[in-house]
């Protein structure tokens, strides 16, 4: 008889157990399913985008609304000195890179309308960028140090008809290179060193390449037309495959002095960019003087030697 009434005093003192915690467990439950559900399909694969590819997106309705999707960008500017020269400079050919790959837009390039820095913007140029060049709007850009190893980039989008912004971003770079390393001067070692040690350095495609430029070099065509080839001939020798695409740009020593001071250079250079994520940074004569792969796929430089890349690769 004794052991029937503790057995029906336990199974009741589970049953109220059970009703007093069953309220908490029905919360838990309703909570962490509104997580799990909360936002409509379109709107988490919104969160999922990666902030460049939804800036592009911004950029894409803004100038859809202002009925002209012709655009520059301007050379960004260093908020830290000439210590972040290198990254403003990297940043704005990656964005122009980005925007001419995404095919919705149509890029000038910024050596056609001779602008410094967007503080010399006035009514004046920018009516004569709208009537002679048809561009609608330009980016502007800064980078300053963010958190970490990062790099912070601001964006403007301004409206060339009124000089009013039209839209902000902002977005964040990995400088190349890890914390207090120098990849600029490893980089400058590998390259300026090829082709003195012989054989064991060097490979055939790469010395015909060497002898294409130096033919190009010493025409007599004008300076821009032959930088033009001899752009053309290192972009197209180094192209992973035949659908490979890639595109270069001028710097001047103006807006990348330190890039300028590191190779000895008194008239600027170029920057070849490819869809890979490799980079080449060239001089005016065709000398390859950087060879590395940075991007997303690459969030750490790479560098690697030109004539390296070349290997296996028929002419």
């Amino acid at each position: 008889m004794r052991k029937k009434f503790w057995l029906s005093f336990l199974i009741l003192l589970t049953f109220i157990m059970w009703l007093n915690f069953w309220p908490s467990i029905l919360a838990s439950s309703s909570i962490g399913q509104l997580q799990e559900t909360t936002g409509t399909p379109a709107a988490q694969a919104q969160e999922q985008k990666p902030p460049l590819e939804t800036f592009i997106d911004s950029l894409d309705q803004a100038l859809s609304k202002l009925g002209n999707k012709k655009l520059a960008v301007l050379a960004f500017e260093s908020l830290e000195g000439p210590g972040l020269e290198r990254e403003a400079a990297v940043a704005s050919e990656k964005l122009v890179q980005a925007l001419v790959n995404s095919g919705r837009f149509e890029i000038v390039d910024r050596a056609f309308l001779n602008l410094k820095s967007v503080g010399e913007l006035n009514p004046e140029i920018a009516s004569r960028w709208t009537s002679n060049l048809g561009l609608g709007a330009i980016i502007a850009g800064t980078v300053s140090r963010g958190a970490g190893n990062e790099v912070d980039i601001n964006l403007r989008v301004i409206n060339l008809k009124t000089l009013s912004i039209i839209l902000t971003g902002q977005l964040k770079m990995r400088p190349a290179g890890a914390a207090g390393s120098q990849p600029g001067a490893q980089a400058n070692q590998g390259v300026a060193g090829q082709g003195r040690a012989g054989a064991a350095t060097t490979n055939p495609l790469y010395d015909q390449l060497q002898q294409k430029i130096a033919a190009l070099a010493a025409s007599r065509m004008d300076a821009q037309s032959r930088e033009k080839l001899i752009m053309e001939t290192i972009g197209e020798a180094f192209k992973a495959t035949p659908k490979t695409k890639y595109s270069y740009a001028y710097f001047s020593c103006g807006m990348a002095p330190a890039v300028c001071q590191q190779f000895g250079l008194q008239d600027g250079f170029y920057k070849i960019f490819f869809d890979d994520e490799l980079i080449l940074t060239v001089d005016r004569q065709g000398r390859i003087l950087e060879c590395y792969y940075y991007g997303k796929n690459h969030p750490q430089r790479l560098d690697v030697r030109p004539e390296e890349i070349l290997k296996g690769k028929n002419w």
